[in-house]
């Protein structure tokens, strides 16, 4: 399923880019664009493997890290965001692993997936940023396509099936190309904003997981996921002050 929802993101952003008619970058940015989506699909592969042998209270929390490669490139790099900023991004780095923890005993089975998941889904948000220097659509084209061969090669070599029920085909692709718009997102952050502070509020996805559960599903969340809220919240706000 997440094959049909990644080659959905695919064929929207290939569309995009025939609509656009804009002319491919350097062969540097598809290379980048290429190692993100080799990145990328890695972290997604592990990070399934681990919520799969492992407990998803300590796998997603650690899988939720990968923001802070970012962040630690961006200052290793030369950006000096202010000291409220720097703050806030740690914040809510913080709070997006706090709010995927959930309660009751954990295994730590699948940790150190969920670790190679960390780094890919880092990896890709810092090569992301170098592939979109000409274009954020053709880096994040690039990016999708190479990570759709790649998971498509991964179920065959494990003989997994790589279709859907047909009622969830098209669910599933409109899932891909909202994911493939906030991938574009992304990448043109990037070009206007500090790496070292976009990649860190970019992790903020369980945030928006939680919520849904919250609010939507009617989930009852513990005192970690509430917590964990909290500090992200406050994290995007000082952020946001400190610019």
């Amino acid at each position: 399923m997440t094959i049909v929802a990644e080659w959905g993101g695919v064929a929207a952003l290939l569309m995009a880019v025939a609509i656009t008619t804009t002319a491919p970058p350097p062969a540097d940015d598809l290379g980048y664009g290429a190692l993100a989506g080799v990145a990328g699909g890695l972290g997604l592969v592990a990070f399934y493997r681990a919520l799969a042998v492992g407990t998803m209270s300590l796998v997603a929390p650690v899988a939720a890290l990968g923001g802070g490669l970012p962040l630690a490139w961006g200052l290793a790099s030369g950006e000096r965001p202010s000291p409220v900023a720097l703050a806030g991004a740690l914040l809510a780095l913080a709070g997006a692993a706090a709010v995927v923890r959930a309660p009751g005993p954990a295994s730590r089975r699948g940790l150190g997936l969920a670790g190679l998941a960390a780094a890919g889904f880092g990896l890709y948000f810092i090569l992301i940023a170098s592939a979109a220097g000409e274009s954020a659509l053709w880096a994040s084209t690039a990016s999708r396509s190479t990570a759709g061969v790649l998971l498509l090669g991964v179920a065959l070599g494990l003989r997994a099936s790589a279709g859907a029920p047909a009622r969830a085909v098209l669910p599933l692709a409109g899932l891909g190309v909202i994911d493939a718009t906030a991938g574009v997102s992304y990448a043109a952050a990037t070009q206007v904003g500090l790496l070292s502070l976009v990649g860190a509020l970019a992790s903020l996805y369980p945030v928006a997981t939680a919520a849904w559960a919250f609010g939507l599903d009617g989930e009852r969340l513990g005192r970690w996921q509430f917590a964990g809220a909290a500090l992200a919240v406050a994290g995007v706000a000082l952020v946001a002050a400190g610019m």
